[in-house]
């Protein structure tokens, strides 16, 4: 709900339980620039091969695949996904193979109190957003062509760090990687501004944390991954 409100005060969701393939893709592939939302994600959903292979085209940017007739024979078409998409729901979908590689994933806490602890923070949030956030957006698009400048050698300089931090361990997704060092990037290319709060001391070993967790979920379901850990294990 935060990044959404980056863009406007209406929260865009849509219930992946209910909404039909057709209904999904046009919402995603008429929004542009921004955040979409599909909520109440479930093994259900991940049961339903339309609705995960729509899933799974959202890292190429690709929305649904149509039919379309020509003179002479049929072919397949799509239309581009130009915003982000967020994935919320009761479990995770790492009972997919291939699924986890495609996404950044968060859990909440499972914990009651540590979740009665940030409670409070997760009130002043919601506080904080509900008038909308456009204010900030504002504020980091007026340096977009300082980013696109940028963040390339940012990126560079954060893989360098995370791969440093990461050479004892084994197993590890080169595309999860890849997703939260861009993340990371993202942030440092930003850390000049006054009013940035992030910084790499901070941030770097929490991206590092959260790869191998990412990766180690990515893992129970990788045979691929299992296959050359048995590898590394009987080289070592």
């Amino acid at each position: 709900e935060v990044l959404t409100h980056f863009f406007g005060t209406k929260h865009m969701m849509q219930n992946l339980e209910s909404a039909t393939p057709a209904a999904l893709d046009s919402l995603v592939t008429s929004a542009s620039n921004c955040v979409v939302h599909w909520d109440e994600y479930s093994e259900g959903v991940g049961r339903d091969t339309k609705k995960l292979d729509q899933i799974k085209n959202l890292w190429g940017g690709d929305g649904r695949s149509k039919m379309s007739a020509s003179t002479n024979f049929q072919e397949a078409s799509s239309k581009k996904v130009k915003c982000g998409v967020v994935l919320t729901g009761e479990v995770m979908p790492n009972h997919i193979d291939s699924m986890p590689r495609r996404m950044v994933m968060f859990n909440f806490f499972d914990d009651k109190e540590k979740f009665a602890k940030n409670e409070q923070a997760y009130n002043r949030l919601v506080e904080m957003y509900t008038p909308g956030l456009q204010y900030l957006t504002a504020e980091i698009l007026a340096q977009r062509s300082l980013f696109e400048q940028e963040y390339p050698t940012v990126y560079q300089s954060m893989l360098k760090l995370v791969n440093e931090h990461l050479k004892d361990q084994h197993g590890i997704e080169s595309s999860i990687k890849t997703n939260w060092t861009q993340l990371l990037a993202t942030y440092m290319t930003l850390q000049s501004f006054d009013w940035w709060p992030f910084n790499i001391t901070e941030l770097l070993p929490k991206t590092v944390e959260k790869i191998i967790w990412h990766s180690g979920v990515s893992e129970s379901k990788n045979r691929r991954v299992e296959f050359w850990r048995e590898v590394i294990l009987a080289a070592e």
